[in-house]
């Protein structure tokens, strides 16, 4: 049935067709308030498709906020973090500006108590974490975890495994035994198979090849951050007091991972 009606956006009049079958119903009612002529007609439906593209992007942008939220909460930073604030005249800048530079690699930074280490990697680690997981860990706390009397530490070892980053803070000889460094060693094996096969597949070295989006394209846990007070060749005759295979080992197999950087003090 043909109707005359008003254009509801610019309000002249114009003929449309209503279904026969509609006609003295509420469908009837809502088709004729809400018709449009031919000349405003793409106009309305540029202007739903922009209101239907800004709510796809609000929601992808809430799933994205609720995603980093998670992997805020099952990284562990919360239960360490001592903040970063670029503006504090102690802090780092210098430190953060090359590990933003290096945040899709392996990393191993060391240098002496003080001059922002942790504050740095853990600032590192927070914007990580909107589009990846991320697992942080002094290493203190995580060794002491991994050699705790428990029948099932397959669970906690299994998370470091697949992690997209492992963030191993403060790696050095204090508290540590060789039950624990043996831990540490299996961890840091593991996570260097999914790194080398990424390696091998790119035919590239460590300083050129983007780590984390490979290993995340192929399901695989090989990014890895350190912080050390000392280098690797010193940490390695550290560790060796305690048992010279797996030092050699460990330090070796994360040497080769990273980029290992020497931070500087603030001056």
């Amino acid at each position: 049935m043909t109707c005359t009606d008003n254009c509801c956006r610019c309000g002249a009049l114009f003929e449309h067709d209503v279904p026969s079958f509609l006609i003295g119903t509420a469908s009837e009612i809502m088709i004729r308030k809400h018709a449009v002529c031919e000349k405003c007609q793409p106009i309305v439906d540029r202007e739903r498709q922009e209101r239907e593209d800004q709510e796809a992007m609000e929601a992808e942008r809430g799933k994205r906020l609720e995603d980093t939220k998670r992997r805020l909460e099952d990284s562990g930073l919360f239960r360490y973090e001592l903040g970063f604030d670029p503006d504090h005249p102690e802090a780092n800048r210098k430190l953060m500006s090359w590990m933003l530079l290096h945040c899709d690699h392996s990393v191993w930074i060391h240098g002496r108590t003080g001059i922002g280490k942790t504050r740095v990697i853990q600032a590192a680690a927070r914007t990580a974490v909107k589009d990846r997981s991320v697992r942080y860990w002094p290493v203190y706390d995580l060794a002491a975890r991994l050699t705790e009397t428990s029948k099932r530490p397959e669970a906690q070892l299994f998370d470091l495994y697949d992690a997209e980053l492992l963030i191993l803070d403060d790696l050095g000889i204090a508290n540590m035994t060789a039950a624990k460094l043996t831990a540490l060693t299996a961890i840091v094996d593991r996570r260097y198979i999914g790194w080398d096969q990424v390696r091998r597949l790119q035919h590239a070295d460590t300083a050129t090849f983007n780590l984390y989006s490979m290993t995340r394209r192929r399901g695989l846990g090989g990014q890895i951050w350190i912080t050390s007070q000392v280098p690797p060749d010193e940490l390695v005759k550290d560790l060796a007091t305690i048992n010279s295979n797996d030092a050699a080992a460990l330090v070796r197999r994360l040497a080769d991972m990273c980029i290992v950087h020497e931070a500087e003090a603030v001056r």
